[in-house]
C-alpha cells in the first residue's frame, strides 16, 4: 500500500460554495466602527458563511461591510470578518471574509446576490440597468 506524503488541503468551509460574479463595495473598518478604508472589488463565490473577494489591494484583517444591489435596485449589505487576503498571480487579492449576523441575514444576502449574477448572466442586463 503506497502512502502519500503530500500534504492535502482540508476544507474547513461550514457551506458550500456558489460560483458567482458580482461587484461589491467594501468598507474596512476598525473596532469602533469607524472606517480605515473603501474600495470595490469581484465576489468570485459565495456561501452562506461567507464569501471569496477580489480586490486591487490587500484587505487588512478586521471588520468589514459588503454593499451591492439586488434584483430591484435595492442596496444590500452584510458585515464580515476578514478571514485572509493573499495576493494572486495576476497582481490582485482575494480575501476571504466570513459573515456576521443572523443565519437569516446571511442566507437572504447570499441569496439575493446569486440571484442577480445568473439574472444578469442569462442576458437581462438591460432591466436591471
Amino acid at each position: 500500500m503506497k502512502t502519500n506524503n503530500m500534504k492535502q488541503k482540508i476544507d474547513k468551509r461550514e457551506a458550500p460554495r456558489v460560483d458567482t460574479c458580482n461587484l461589491i463595495s467594501q468598507i474596512s473598518m476598525d473596532e469602533d466602527g469607524c472606517m480605515t478604508s473603501r474600495s470595490m472589488g469581484i465576489a468570485f463565490n459565495i456561501s452562506t458563511s461567507g464569501i471569496l473577494l477580489e480586490t486591487s489591494h490587500k484587505l487588512q484583517p478586521g471588520y468589514v461591510s459588503l454593499m451591492t444591489s439586488d434584483m430591484d435596485d435595492k442596496l444590500i449589505e452584510i458585515k464580515g470578518e476578514v478571514v485572509y487576503s493573499h495576493k494572486t498571480r495576476i497582481d490582485k487579492y482575494e480575501s476571504g471574509i466570513s459573515f456576521l449576523g443572523s443565519e437569516y441575514k446571511k442566507r437572504e444576502f447570499s441569496k439575493k446576490l446569486i440571484k442577480v449574477f445568473h439574472y444578469r448572466k442569462n442576458g437581462h442586463i438591460s432591466e436591471i440597468i
